[in-house]
Order: structure tokens, then sequence, then C-alpha cells
């Protein structure tokens, strides 16, 4: 069986891309969420909400990363519990990525079966949407 070839091998304006625009990309974002303060200077508002009523599954996203740059993890976790778990799967995946570009070998074992793990988030995305809108406690906490 033949490897699949990498367009990385040829052209250098990708893994330059993915090596130093990703995370200065990252880091700018984050820079920009730190210093504002996205629960006081006010957000663009999610228009499903504004449309529907109904919180989805990325509301209080923004708020979460703010209060997570600031080490408030309880917060963070308040706003999105969703968003702050799974993220972690992102980060992983992201930096295994970039690592191998990098350095131009593996570092972090990838993940296998993608499968599985993609109906977990799929589940558990539409389970929170509709226990974060269910308005009667223990689910209202889910609630941004």
């Amino acid at each position: 069986m033949s490897r699949k070839p990498d367009p990385f091998e040829n052209d250098p304006f990708p893994r330059l891309l993915v090596v130093w625009g990703l995370p200065l990309g990252f880091l700018v974002a984050a820079i920009l969420l730190y210093f504002r303060d996205p629960g006081t200077e006010g957000l663009i508002p999610c228009a499903f909400y504004q449309m529907t009523g109904i919180y989805c599954t990325g509301c209080g996203t923004t708020r979460a990363f703010h209060a997570l740059l600031h080490g408030r993890i309880i917060d963070a976790l308040s706003f999105n519990i969703f968003m702050m778990i799974w993220i972690w799967l992102v980060v992983y995946t992201m930096l295994a990525y970039w690592l191998k570009r990098l350095l131009r070998r593996q570092i972090l074992p990838p993940i296998r079966d993608w499968r599985w793990l993609i109906a977990a988030v799929l589940i558990t995305a539409v389970l929170f949407l509709v226990l974060r809108n269910i308005r009667v406690w223990p689910f209202s906490w889910l609630a941004p």
C-alpha cells in the first residue's frame, strides 16, 4: 500500500502557515480576548438564540475562554462546560499536527479511530443543547 502524498513536502507555504501562522493567529486572538471582557463589553449576539430563544451548544464559549485565560476555571466551566471539556481534544489534535509539521516526525500519538470520537462529540453536543435549555434545576445551571 502506498502512502498518501504529503502536501508539505514540495510547497513550503502550507508548512509555514501551519507552523507559524496558526500559533500566531491563536496568540493574537488570546491576547485580544484576554484584554477585552466579553461579559461587560458586549458581544456579537448569537443569531441562533435571537431567532429561537434557545441556547445553542456554543453559547457562552467566548466568556468561558476569557475566564480560562484569567485562570478562573470554575467560571469557565459555568459559562460552557461542554466546550471546556471538548476543547482539549482540539488542542491535542492541533498540537500533535503542529509538532509533526515543525519537527517532521510524529511526537504525540495520533488518534486512531475518529468515528467513535465524532459520534461522542455529536451525541454530547445534542444532549448538552437539550439539557441546557430545560429551565428547571439542576439543568438551569448549564445555561450561560
